[in-house]
């Protein structure tokens, strides 16, 4: 099992064994001490809530989620490729027919009547207008391309500053992009993120980049019309 989903399931179980152990200590005390049987208990109670809380944060969303995230979205937009994000919360993708990058963040919205959950805000860019395409990690542009020309540029190694190199965890991972667009110059959306994150150079930190790669490998193609190499 990769590192990743070992700790997904060592964390919530590990404190999960201690809220138990301590319900216990609790139950043994309650003879000799009311007061610290109670408080024993109480903190139980809130360790044990945490670990259930932190299983399902940690595994609420899994690859089956993101594929048929990534399938019904694709159909529904008519998209040639795209990239979800592991939490569900960032989509990036692009339609060849029409030309079009499209950046999805996920939000729940209140209308004043119900609360949407799940819905996606959309900023959509045709390919021509876009300047840069940047890819964040940790906060810190690793990839910058500065014209059209370099969107494919491999990220898998990836890094153009050697201090990036140094961070071992990746938490976040965000793609930006540069536009023309006078209303919206730049979007951007998460293509991974966690609280517990990425081990460099793991299989998954190495899977990530190869779906970035892929991704802008084919959105090359499309933009092949448009440039010069």
């Amino acid at each position: 099992m990769s590192n990743n989903k070992t700790l997904n399931w060592l964390v919530p179980s590990v404190v999960l064994i201690l809220g138990v152990l301590l319900l216990v200590l609790a139950f043994n005390s309650i003879d000799q001490s009311v007061e610290i049987g109670t408080t024993l208990g109480i903190i139980g109670l809130i360790v044990s809530a945490l670990a259930i809380g932190l299983f399902f944060r940690f595994n609420e969303n899994n690859p089956q989620s993101v594929k048929k995230l990534k399938d019904e979205i694709k159909f529904k937009y008519q998209l040639d490729d795209l990239l979800v994000s592991n939490d569900l919360s960032g989509i990036v993708g692009f339609s060849k027919e029409r030309n079009t990058l499209y950046l999805m963040t996920r939000a729940d919205i209140s209308t004043g009547i119900e609360i949407l959950n799940n819905h996606y805000m959309i900023n959509a860019f045709p390919l021509e207008s876009i300047n840069n395409v940047n890819i964040i990690e940790n906060d810190i542009v690793i990839v910058n391309s500065t014209n059209k020309a370099s969107i494919g540029k491999s990220v898998s190694g990836g890094f153009g500053n050697e201090g990036i190199q140094n961070k071992k965890v990746i938490f976040k991972v965000r793609i930006q992009a540069i536009t023309k667009d006078v209303l919206h110059p730049s979007s951007d959306v998460f293509l991974y993120s966690s609280n517990i994150g990425l081990k460099r150079n793991s299989n998954e930190h190495l899977e990530l980049y190869k779906s970035i790669n892929d991704f802008f490998d084919k959105m090359k193609l499309v933009l092949k019309k448009q440039i010069s190499y």
